[in-house]
């Protein structure tokens, strides 16, 4: 997601980083395309039931599964697919890669899902911390040139 921006719909994955293969993937969605149909229909035919109609529909195939901000997303994401990943599985993920925003491994440790023994340790993703340091270094840069250093 790009930064001040929101989201209806985001997607979390574990990719094993030896193989590239993708070990689990968890979608969280705040919208459904079949409720904002019909509602929209309820709502424009007989607009004194469409607060009954909201209250009774959870429609069948509702793909809503997740209520919060869309910044919030990726460390629900990583807590359910943290969990579930002996069940899945049997593997305990050991190790984070993540882009430099702590909140979902924080989430994640803060769980436990493993017991109160086993470590989930973080690193960063070489994209992110080179994508981090290049922006540093141009703010550097600009900052000597207006110093007239370079």
């Amino acid at each position: 997601m790009t930064r001040g921006h929101s989201s209806l719909i985001g997607i979390g994955c574990i990719i094993d980083t030896l193989t590239g293969l993708v070990l689990d993937a968890h979608v969280l969605s705040q919208h459904c395309q079949t409720c904002a149909t019909s509602g929209e229909w309820v709502k424009r035919e007989t607009p004194h039931r469409y607060e009954q109609w909201l209250a009774q529909n959870p429609q069948e195939g509702c793909s809503v599964n997740y209520k919060g901000s869309s910044e919030m997303m990726e460390p629900e994401a990583a807590e359910v697919m943290w969990k579930r990943s002996l069940e899945l599985h049997n593997i305990r993920y050991t190790t984070f890669v993540g882009d430099g925003d702590s909140k979902a491994h924080d989430r994640v440790v803060r769980q436990k899902p493993y017991g109160e023994d086993v470590e989930i340790r973080k690193e960063e993703c070489m994209n992110h911390v080179e994508k981090r340091m290049g922006t540093a270094l141009r703010n550097l840069v600009q900052d000597c040139k207006k110093r007239g250093i370079l």
